[in-house]
């Protein structure tokens, strides 16, 4: 067992892990994801050869809270750090500076605001491993202000490939256009406004781009964010002719779809798109996405009337256009309240 490499508790019912779990020092990878354990142990920092931690759970979004120690002696293997939450406060949250051979980094709950000691640090740290070999970056901040600190970073995180920004996002990082190695992009719903739109156009190596929000029932200005962004695009979000080079798939997961017109020449290789609703105010031009094969609609059972009947013409045009793309439609239960 002293041995083991690869350690898969994955799914189980596990709900600690035991302090003895340092002496496995050939340790390499520990699966923890969708159990019940919420807190590494602190011997963790005694696995001199970990590369791969992943806790969590992704659907749920519980997390794994980070021991102390991990803070005093960063481990330094460490390639891959997923479903953590990092909470403010001088005991509270590590100072990842020193894990510059941080590849993937997934953060399912953040809470750290401006006046925190914390603040500061945590966010030179992004900017630090941005600049070493992080490829992937995942921030779920429902709570917090630094979402919104991101535009003011001196230098993006620029070997990035994939990014995630959950949460209440208003200002857009003007440095994601810089990104040209990004190919898997996922902002929240907050941000989607036709600038921006037009922004991620440029993007030559965007293979995926997906656009969400889960934690309305929690955020009753939500509406009014969606409101200002399709005032400030004249009331109506438009997807510009040109740009999107590699883009094949285009997801919306949102309470609410405000209106969307897809220009004669957009997005020329999308070839899938899924749009996931409780409100959708409408969808005009999809017969112009001249690669679409499938469309995957998905609607709350709460969803009301109008939406429905405006769902139903949607899918009648979509399969009456001359390239009859393949549309899937499903209801899903209380996805948003």
């Amino acid at each position: 067992m002293l041995l083991v490499k690869f350690l898969n508790l994955r799914r189980t019912d596990i709900k600690e892990l035991p302090s003895k779990i340092g002496r496995l020092k050939h340790l390499e990878t520990l699966d923890i994801r969708e159990t019940n354990v919420r807190e590494l142990p602190d011997s963790i920092v005694q696995l001199e050869k970990i590369s791969d931690i992943l806790g969590g759970n992704k659907h749920t979004r519980e997390t794994l809270k980070l021991p102390q120690e991990i803070g005093k002696k960063p481990m330094k293997s460490l390639r891959i750090l997923s479903g953590i939450e990092i909470v403010g406060g001088s005991s509270g949250m590590p100072d990842l500076h020193e894990y510059t051979g941080l590849k993937k980094l997934t953060i399912y709950k953040l809470n750290i605001q401006e006046k925190d000691p914390s603040f500061k640090t945590f966010v030179s740290s992004i900017e630090y491993l941005g600049g070493c070999s992080l490829k992937t970056l995942s921030i779920d901040d429902q709570a917090s202000d630094l979402l919104n600190s991101l535009d003011s970073l001196t230098s993006p995180p620029k070997y990035l490939t994939g990014l995630e920004l959950h949460g209440m996002l208003t200002k857009f990082p003007q440095w994601i256009q810089q990104l040209s190695d990004l190919s898997k992009l996922t902002l929240s719903m907050t941000v989607l406004r036709t600038d921006t739109i037009e922004l991620l156009s440029k993007l030559p190596s965007l293979f995926s781009l997906t656009f969400s929000f889960s934690a309305a029932k929690e955020v009753p200005y939500f509406g009014d964010i969606l409101h200002k962004n399709k005032s400030d695009s004249e009331g109506e979000i438009v997807v510009p002719d040109g740009g999107f080079e590699a883009l094949k798939l285009l997801r919306f997961a949102t309470p609410v779809l405000p209106l969307l017109i897809f220009s004669e020449k957009a997005m020329p290789v999308v070839g899938r798109l899924e749009m996931s609703f409780k409100v959708l105010e409408g969808v005009f031009g999809m017969d112009n996405l001249a690669g679409l094969q499938e469309v995957h609609l998905r609607v709350s059972d709460k969803a009301g009337k109008f939406t429905r009947s405006t769902l139903a013409r949607l899918v009648k045009q979509a399969r009456k256009s001359a390239k009859a793309p393949r549309v899937v439609v499903d209801e899903y239960y209380d996805g948003f309240k």
